[in-house]
């Protein structure tokens, strides 16, 4: 029989072995108000059967913006290239007892993934309606006309955590205990926002915090079976991945050694990127030019043979990156966010003013083994990391960000608390 096409042969359905449901579940913030540099608590329902469906978890919030001065369509969200509501947040912390995850400059990360990750048209379409993404603010948000001493959004972004985004596990929310969510806001105004002349943004407030998830629910007796094999030892695994970011100073010469301490380390990706220190000034992700970045685990080089040269070998770093985000240069379905040529621009001619290069760049070298589903660890094993980058000039204003990404094991135990195991 398995030699036999599905289209002429018996099918063999499956279905759940446990009965279940889904319904949409909002967790309201604990905090009221929240100001430029405030922080807001969500604590997850902790029902008896449920479970967090796989990428279903997103932010909504409503923000009031205090604006000076006048103009048509006059501001946008900025922090990167693409300008969605994820500017507003600055870290995000997941703790249950312990911190499970932590990203701290979760504004720059997030667009390093939805640059990566995503499609131009998702970006454009999709991204620009749910939370106010511009593209580098080529289009604004706001009313027309005369004063605009406030402006009010409501606006929903999708938590990019590896916790809540796992390919083949769900988060079982019915065995953890005191689940808390920390969202810090950005206090830097012109980190958040891009203002066209004339027009400034003085103040923000956000309300009505919440996070919405589909919660899968199974019946009470499966999950009573679950407890009690955990009261008698047994513990509940299930795989993610784990974010980890960091920021250090832009300079002609970076040497930049961290820790990873991990069995299944997927991607070191980094970006170059300077707030504006006026309200108007344009939001971009750069390489500055760098003239040879390298990847060091453990001592080992991982790019063997020719450098990532931005200045000569534009084109060889942007196939170098895609391989590592992707896992393959080849595959259709993922394409950068933003087209990286133009025509006056064009990346295989090693200029670095194309977009790429100046507008929105990401490095990376891959490092994962494999790309098979259902492959909990397909990375490289790696304590620590060193990235090493020459460039022209380093950028007074600006820091390097560097996101890794890696497998990991989350283990529930029978107190209902996680531990980690990458």
């Amino acid at each position: 029989m398995n030699d036999l096409p599905s289209c002429i042969s018996s099918q063999v359905l499956t279905k759940p072995v446990v009965a279940s449901y889904c319904d949409v579940r909002q967790c309201i913030s604990v905090n009221g108000n929240i100001k430029p540099g405030g922080s807001a608590f969500l604590l997850p329902n902790s029902t008896q059967n449920s479970f967090m469906k796989s990428g279903s978890a997103f932010l909504n919030f409503n923000i009031a913006l205090t604006v000076s001065g006048t103009g048509a369509n006059s501001v946008a969200l900025a922090c990167g290239p693409l300008g969605d509501a994820s500017a507003l947040i600055s870290r995000v912390n997941v703790s249950s007892g312990q911190v499970i995850e932590n990203i701290p400059y979760y504004n720059v990360v997030n667009q390093m993934i939805m640059l990566n990750k995503t499609n131009a048209p998702y970006v454009q379409n999709d991204l620009a309606a749910l939370s106010g993404a511009s593209l580098g603010a080529t289009g604004f948000m706001g009313s027309t006309g005369a004063s605009l001493t406030t402006q009010n959004y409501n606006v929903s972004t999708a938590l990019n955590l590896g916790l809540f985004n796992s390919c083949d596990s769900m988060l079982p929310l019915c065995l953890l205990s005191n689940l808390q969510i920390l969202v810090d806001f950005e206090s830097n105004l012109n980190k958040c926002f891009q203002c066209q002349p004339g027009v400034t943004v003085t103040d923000y407030t956000i309300s009505g915090l919440n996070m919405t998830y589909e919660s899968i629910n199974v019946d009470q007796t499966y999950v009573n079976e679950l407890k009690a094999a955990m009261r008698e030892g047994m513990t509940y695994n299930f795989s993610a991945t784990q974010i980890q970011s960091f920021a250090t100073a832009d300079l002609s010469t970076v040497s930049q050694e961290f820790g990873v301490s991990t069995n299944s380390l997927n991607l070191v990706s980094w970006t170059s990127y300077a707030p504006p220190s006026g309200s108007t000034g344009p939001h971009y992700y750069s390489g500055g030019s760098a003239s040879n970045y390298q990847l060091y685990i453990d001592g080992a080089a991982t790019l063997q043979g020719q450098q990532a040269d931005l200045t000569a070998r534009q084109s060889f770093c942007y196939a170098l990156n895609k391989n590592a985000w992707t896992g393959g240069l080849w595959d259709p379905l993922v394409s950068y966010a933003v087209p990286p040529n133009s025509v006056a621009h064009p990346i295989i001619a090693n200029d670095t003013s194309s977009p790429y290069a100046s507008q929105c760049f990401t490095g990376a070298i891959g490092i994962q083994s494999y790309n098979i589903a259902g492959l909990v660890f397909s990375g490289r094993p790696a304590s620590r990391c060193r990235l090493e980058i020459q460039k022209q000039a380093g950028g007074s204003t600006s820091s390097i960000y560097i996101v890794a990404i890696k497998d990991c094991i989350y283990q529930i135990t029978s107190d209902g608390s996680i531990h980690t195991y990458a």
